[in-house]
């Protein structure tokens, strides 16, 4: 194999990932967890759209380029989403696992692409994010902190953090995904990083394998090669 062969070889796989949902469903800030691997709690709503991209190589060895556009989830800018999940290769439907309203608006986003995203947007995951917060208040409820063991005494904020309830089952969740030829669903925390680098990971390799699919056969290209050359030999007698 030559230098530039192999260069060829391990070029990075583009995947274009539309991230859709609810305002302050934390779309942003899985994006900069699988980006940057930091997580901020003053992150700011974003305006129209945002864009990333990061290059990783996945535990099969793939590489996979990640270009990342993350909408605004404001109601005012939901007819400016198809202009970023045009031709995008992969799409995150995000919701937050403690609201409600944010699961209802994610059906919208689920069925929308579903109906309108080009048959390239062969990977699209559903995401409940911010499973942190329900876990947590589990454990509050239960009387452990997650941390020093059964009986710990609860911290001054435990008030507040048992009002934190699962508001989705993931049984629904799923049944939605199933509902809409949707490729999995997945549960995150962008602040603790849970389940983050799996949910870019099972999109990849969804895309990957959709792409492989249509690719043809050694065979299949080495007819479609012979047969090529046949219609080009048959030209130049034509011409002759």
């Amino acid at each position: 194999m030559t230098r530039a062969s192999a260069s060829r070889a391990d070029a990075p796989t583009r995947v274009k990932l539309c991230v859709l949902g609810a305002s302050d469903v934390g779309k942003t800030s899985l994006a900069m967890r699988f980006v940057k691997g930091s997580f901020n709690e003053e992150c700011k709503a974003t305006i129209g759209a945002a864009f990333a991209s990061h290059v990783v190589r996945l535990s099969s060895g793939m590489r996979v380029k990640f270009e990342i556009w993350d909408t605004a989830g404001q109601e005012r800018y939901a007819s400016l989403a198809p202009l970023y999940y045009r031709g995008a290769s992969a799409a995150f439907v995000v919701f937050d696992v403690s609201d409600r309203e944010s699961f209802e608006r994610a059906k919208y986003w689920a069925r929308e692409l579903a109906l309108h995203a080009e048959a390239s947007a062969n990977a699209r995951a559903l995401v409940g994010n911010k499973v942190d917060r329900v876990r947590a208040s589990e454990r509050m409820r239960d009387g452990t902190s997650g941390e020093g063991g059964d009986g710990q005494e609860l911290g001054a904020n435990s008030e507040s953090e048992c009002e934190w309830r699962r508001a989705v089952t993931r049984l629904e969740a799923e049944a939605l995904c199933e509902e809409l030829g949707m490729t999995a669903y997945v549960e995150t925390s962008a602040k603790t990083g849970e389940g983050v680098s799996e949910a870019f990971e099972l999109v990849a390799r969804a895309v990957a394998a959709k792409n492989a699919a249509r690719m043809p056969s050694a065979e299949e290209a080495h007819e479609a090669s012979a047969h090529g050359v046949g219609a080009r030999i048959a030209r130049r007698r034509e011409r002759a």
